[in-house]
């Protein structure tokens, strides 16, 4: 059977930003458009981490994005094994890949653990109706089941401050990005870094 080639879907190159500031701007707005309740791309990236065993990644829910912070909200179970990952060593990155304009921006900052404290309790207020029900598992995640179950019918504990305290909000703050745009017969690729000298950026070789 003949192989039908891949044509990739990409944005066009002259509507891509030309300078930092401008790549900069497309990017927060996309990640931030990407908060709409509809979990597009933009909305659900991968978050790596390092554990003892090893690197470790999965996609998570973005819930907030500060772009003059650089920071980048996710919720999670207090008993989950990117915790003990994040308390082991803090390091991470942030992957968003967009399928329609084949933009992938890495970033890679520290995050911070917020459980218990005021903005773990700002934030328990506003959680979706499933993360309040996950934290209320009885059972902690990846924990053995005898068979697949419905989410919904796990043993949990109707207790809000039980389930409160099984809340974690994680902030990651971006000290680098890694952006590639890959068109279908060219590619692009920068460098952004920021430290407490400012920011600094560079056109690489993809």
């Amino acid at each position: 059977m003949a192989t039908r080639p891949i044509a990739p879907i990409a944005a066009a190159p002259d509507s891509l930003p030309a300078s930092f500031p401008g790549l900069l701007d497309d990017l927060w707005s996309r990640i931030q458009g990407g908060l709409n309740g509809r979990w597009p791309p933009w909305a659900l990236p991968s978050l790596a981490t390092i554990s003892a065993e090893g690197p470790s990644a999965r996609v998570l829910a973005l819930r907030s994005v500060d772009p003059a912070a650089r920071r980048f909200e996710f919720h999670t179970d207090a008993r989950s094994s990117k915790v003990r990952e994040l308390d082991f060593d803090a390091r991470v990155s942030v992957m968003f890949w967009d399928p329609d304009d084949a933009i992938e921006a890495r970033f890679y900052g520290v995050a911070s653990v917020h459980c218990r404290d005021d903005v773990a309790k700002a934030a328990w207020q506003a959680v979706s109706p499933l993360r309040r029900m996950a934290s209320g598992i009885t059972l902690p995640p990846a924990a053995a089941l005898a068979a697949s179950a419905r989410f919904d019918s796990l043993a949990a504990n109707n207790d809000d401050e039980v389930a409160f305290g099984q809340f974690t909000v994680l902030h990651i703050t971006a000290t680098a990005l890694d952006w590639l745009w890959l068109g279908p017969g060219d590619m692009r690729r920068a460098i952004v870094r920021w430290t407490d000298a400012g920011c600094s950026a560079a056109w690489v070789v993809p």
